[in-house]
């Protein structure tokens, strides 16, 4: 067991499901201070999320092309800024300091981020997938019902299947399909609970494009080359395919026909390109389209304030996550696209709702991270 106390798990199946081999893991349990009588009969649950590492290093901020409030280096134009360390970065309109295209992005920039504040340059690691619906709901399952009351989302729109009205009753036909309806709350309960924490926009961008020479309005892939998902084959089941067979992400042009998300994963397959299979440069799929993602802001000073504190995995009375650090609302935004978006809304450097806020909606999911020791 690594000296966090979390085991390493093997992952052996399809991408977004399958079972997982526990190799050299061992469980220690403190059964006496939990005061657990000898004879009771217990269940133990062991969750596993499949992660991809993104390590130590260099990288841009921004493309240096046209899309909405996308980060640029100050006293240039529109030329993007170099991560060249793990320090705090100035926002401002100095040499060297970050800002953005100001047009589409409302807020001037300035301060400084937290000297904590995950910047992207440290190695962290990022679910290879969004949150699924099958995921949320094993989790609606360990909480109190006072807990899970404040993290259910009740409704049958946009393919959330999730039913149920009490803790060991909740079920959902579309397990494989992303989490949608998470509002901030949600995820920052999920990710307080999993001993997670948000990622940063910055950490988002990194994820993406990696350390590779930019592409001006690029896609999570690497390319200015996108394939709308009209269809699905074998709609809910664990072999759900988008199709055509070309596709690549879940957006809208003039309309989208599958009105929701789809299964994680689903435009991965071994003999898939990174293009083909929507992936980021290390590996995390969707990071353009299908939901939204729900990382913390620079674009305001409760953003910048993050300091990439882990959750311990418990939550309050009530549900929520009681991580100091982490804002209740207002220092987040969305990156990313969405099923319901167009095309320019998924490009990497796309900010225009990077400082949203925290509500819920049929289009917005979730992705956590861990700082890597």
């Amino acid at each position: 067991v690594p000296a966090d106390g979390r085991g390493a798990f093997v992952y052996r199946g399809r991408p977004g499901y399958g079972r997982f081999d526990a190799r050299g893991v061992r469980l220690a349990w403190d059964v006496g201070g939990d005061r657990v009588p000898g004879d009771a009969r217990v269940e133990l649950r062991v969750f596993a999320i499949e992660m991809v590492f993104v390590p130590e290093g260099p990288f841009y901020l921004g493309s240096g092309g046209s899309s909405w409030g996308e980060f640029c280096a100050s006293g240039t134009s529109e030329t993007p800024l170099r991560v060249n360390s793990p320090s705090s970065i100035t926002l401002g309109n100095g040499p060297g300091q970050l800002t953005w295209e100001a047009s589409t992005f409302s807020g001037s920039p300035s301060g400084s981020t937290n000297a904590r504040f995950p910047t992207g340059y440290a190695a962290f690691y990022l679910m290879k997938h969004q949150v699924t619906q099958g995921l949320y709901v094993n989790w609606l399952n360990t909480l109190t019902q006072a807990q899970a009351d404040a993290r259910k989302h009740t409704g049958s729109d946009s393919r959330y299947a999730i039913t149920g009205s009490s803790v060991g009753s909740y079920a959902t036909s579309l397990p494989f399909v992303a989490m949608n309806y998470i509002s901030w709350a949600d995820g920052a309960a999920f990710a307080d609970w999993a001993g997670l924490r948000p990622m940063t926009e910055l950490e988002f961008e990194k994820a993406a494009r990696g350390p590779l020479a930019l592409v001006a309005d690029e896609f999570a892939w690497g390319s200015t080359s996108i394939t709308q998902a009209t269809g699905l084959a074998n709609a809910g089941a664990i072999t759900e395919t988008p199709t055509p067979s070309g596709a690549n992400a879940n957006y809208r042009v003039s309309g989208n026909p599958i009105l929701g998300p789809v299964r994680v994963g689903s435009f991965a397959a071994p003999s898939r390109s990174r293009r083909d299979a929507g992936a980021g440069y290390y590996g995390a799929l969707e990071l353009s389209g299908n939901l939204w993602e729900r990382p913390v802001t620079v674009g305001n000073a409760e953003g910048r304030a993050f300091t990439g504190t882990h959750g311990d995995g418990k939550l309050d009375a009530g549900g929520s996550a009681d991580v100091v650090s982490w804002s209740p609302n207002q220092g987040v935004g969305v990156r990313g696209g969405s099923w319901d978006r167009l095309d320019h809304s998924l490009r990497v450097s796309g900010r225009g709702l990077a400082a949203l806020g925290g509500g819920s909606g049929s289009f917005y999911g979730w992705r956590g991270a861990r700082s890597a020791p």
